[in-house]
């Protein structure tokens, strides 16, 4: 299993960000791995602060992955185009739970979940149990790069439960295709949103999306099919 969980904090001068990437093609070993620059001791939790980029990717990895207990906060500084502050991208097994992340561009996406490449789809993944809040500057206009959690491309069977969405934002739940990659089969599941302002809607299902299952209140705009919602 490849664990990112309690490392010690992260505050280098540089932008901070911790990259599990295996490289290509996919690796299928245990793996382990800390932010870049230095190594990571167990009995503290990662903070990476002020990031002007990504603070998590993880790709290219077929094991069993667990993204947990971390903290990330971006910085406020403006950025041209969309920033993912957590990215879980291509085969692997995730589980990202009881992480706290902060959004604070303009243009964000908290946690993406997905693949572009249909040999490598991304299937089963748990994000559970996080703490996301979008907290852009007052004058913000958002645009598609706006949402607390988005699945995308080639994602399959994906289950998105018992997540705690803050701030404001376009969207707090984004399914939509990419790449030729069409989503099927994903889960919003008892996701807590009463400290939530959407500027859109709660829940966004576009076009390229297939048979995806939504438990939760709010407003949802449904342009996929086979849409399953229960209130």
């Amino acid at each position: 299993m490849l664990t990112v969980h309690r490392a010690r904090e992260v505050k280098p001068n540089k932008n901070p960000r911790l990259d599990c990437s295996t490289g290509s093609p996919i690796v299928h070993r245990d793996i382990r791995c800390a932010a870049r620059g230095f190594r990571g001791a167990p009995g503290f939790a990662i903070t990476i602060v002020l990031t002007l980029g990504l603070g998590i990717i993880v790709r290219r990895a077929s094991a069993r992955v667990l993204v947990d207990a971390n903290s990330v906060v971006t910085s406020v500084d403006g950025v041209d185009l969309g920033v993912v502050a957590i990215r879980l991208a291509n085969a692997a097994a995730y589980v990202m739970a009881h992480n706290v992340i902060e959004c604070r561009f303009a243009k964000c996406i908290g946690i993406a979940v997905f693949s572009r490449y249909s040999e490598w789809p991304l299937a089963h993944a748990i994000v559970e149990d996080n703490v996301i809040t979008m907290s852009p500057p007052p004058e913000t206009v958002f645009g598609d790069s706006s949402a607390e959690i988005e699945i995308r491309g080639f994602a399959d069977s994906n289950v998105v439960r018992r997540n705690t969405f803050r701030g404001r934002a376009r969207a707090a739940f984004v399914v939509r295709g990419f790449n030729g990659g069409i989503p099927l089969d994903n889960a919003f599941i008892d996701n807590r949103l009463n400290d939530f302002h959407a500027s859109l809607a709660d829940v966004l299902l576009k076009a390229a999306s297939y048979e995806p299952a939504l438990f939760a209140r709010g407003k949802v705009i449904d342009h996929g099919e086979r849409t399953i919602i229960e209130r």
